[in-house]
């Protein structure tokens, strides 16, 4: 049965996605990176536990990663297309190479972290048969082991202890989900406690942090409790906002790229290249000119979302999703 869009989710997944490209594009600044990055990467986990279903069965669950991820992971990130040019110049070491990157998380980390945290959860809640305080325990003892195994080698496969690390902002998801509405983080209050929170957090780390800002991905928290103050604050008080805004037809463009955001992730390295290539005559792309990575971030985005919707009509399997009166089983609910 098909799930009705939660518009919401797909406003945060939007602003979630665009903070990500900016990011990567916007270097002028380190405030940009202290003010978003402690929510723009969790947000993704959290929004996935807010609607992940524990009542599938472990063959239903893999099958949903393998239709949902995997089959966009594959195409999306050009492998097969790499992987033929490396062939055809019979580089087989370099092809061997870059499999091996690709496979083990290297690039495009995120892919593999998200796949073993919705794992790690998945079997979270069925060994504590859903109930809130032992998972919301084991998701804080996920989170000291990744945070305690940053430095081990071997855990870099498959970004193991970064989706260690990343259980516990999916947990908070689930709980949220559950208990979100009865707790009123939407009401007047409760923004205005989360933004007052999130911003002397914010000044806080700007003037005891100057320059430094967390990366998920490698485990790198300058000061762990507020770190998980400002991601707790700064998610709740998106939420709360998110929840508050009549989404209309005018941000029907905006939620659709909400609902996009897995493949704008995975082209966007591409579209950057292609439009700074065709664009440098007239506007070079300039990290450290906020309004020129705006710009780009904005096209970016856009011409990800296009390419993803376009497709979608024609193979929606390849962007994971299922064709209309046929069923697919899914990975993050």
């Amino acid at each position: 049965m098909r799930k009705e869009r939660i518009e919401w989710i797909d406003a945060l997944r939007a602003w979630a996605i665009f903070a990500v490209v900016m990011g990567h594009l916007y270097t002028g600044s380190s405030v940009f990176n202290t003010v978003t990055e402690p929510v723009k990467m969790p947000m993704f986990y959290f929004l996935s536990g807010c609607v992940f279903s524990t009542d599938r069965s472990w063959k239903d669950f893999l099958k949903g990663i393998g239709l949902r991820i995997y089959i966009p992971y594959l195409i999306f990130s050009l492998l097969p297309l790499k992987a033929l040019r490396l062939l055809l110049l019979r580089d087989i070491p370099g092809l061997l190479e870059y499999l091996g990157s690709f496979f083990s998380g290297r690039i495009f980390w995120f892919v593999p972290s998200f796949v073993l945290t919705q794992t790690f959860v998945f079997l979270l809640c069925r060994i504590f048969r859903g109930k809130a305080a032992p998972i919301a325990a084991a998701g804080a003892v996920c989170f000291a082991v990744g945070i305690c195994t940053a430095n081990v080698a071997w855990m870099d496969f498959w970004c193991i202890n970064s989706a260690l690390t990343a259980v516990l902002y999916m947990v908070f998801g689930l709980l949220m989900g559950r208990y979100g509405a009865a707790l009123r983080v939407s009401s007047p209050k409760s923004i205005a406690v989360n933004g007052l929170v999130y911003l002397f957090g914010t000044l806080y780390a700007l003037r005891f942090y100057p320059g430094c800002h967390m990366d998920i991905h490698l485990d790198i928290f300058y000061n762990i409790p507020l770190c998980l103050v400002l991601t707790v604050s700064g998610i709740l008080l998106r939420m709360g906002i998110a929840q508050n805004i009549p989404w209309g037809k005018a941000a029907r463009p905006w939620l659709i790229l909400g609902q996009e955001t897995f493949v704008v992730f995975l082209t966007h390295g591409t579209i950057q290249f292609v439009l700074s290539k065709l664009l440098h005559p007239i506007l070079p792309l300039n990290g450290d000119l906020f309004w020129v990575s705006l710009f780009y971030t904005t096209l970016i985005c856009v011409l990800g979302t296009a390419l993803s919707r376009v497709v979608g009509r024609v193979f929606p399997e390849l962007v994971g999703k299922r064709r209309r009166g046929k069923p697919l089983s899914t990975a993050s609910g």
